[in-house]
């Protein structure tokens, strides 16, 4: 009987991958705002090299590991998301409670006379 064996260093060099692309991004867009010239653009060929790679290595079996991590990380995601939708109202109620401490003082009593 043939046993099958998940190519675990396929999906390490797409998980560098992934991780190469958004330092990349990071650091150009960072360097973009802050005006700075400099940028390690050859860092990009290593980016374009670890694509490639991770083309070649991936197979069925990989694929459907990838899918299964990217369908935990949005079920997270939007799990994140419904906790973070039902604070907002709360803290918003909570932030006009507050507002009768901080009202301004009403300008009913002028003085019209010296």
């Amino acid at each position: 009987m043939r046993r099958k064996h998940l190519n675990w260093f396929a999906l390490l060099v797409a998980a560098w991958t992934i991780v190469l692309g958004v330092v990349l991004l990071w650091t150009g867009t960072k360097n973009l705002i802050s005006g700075v010239e400099t940028y390690t653009d050859s860092w990009f060929f290593v980016l374009v090299g670890c694509i490639c790679l991770t083309w070649y290595l991936t197979g069925p079996r990989e694929l459907v590991v990838m899918r299964r991590i990217q369908r935990m990380i949005w079920k997270k995601a939007a799990t994140s998301f419904q906790f973070i939708r039902g604070l907002i109202p709360a803290a918003i109620a909570r932030i006009r409670s507050l507002a009768g401490l901080f009202t301004l003082p009403s300008n009913d009593n002028l003085q019209t006379e010296p």
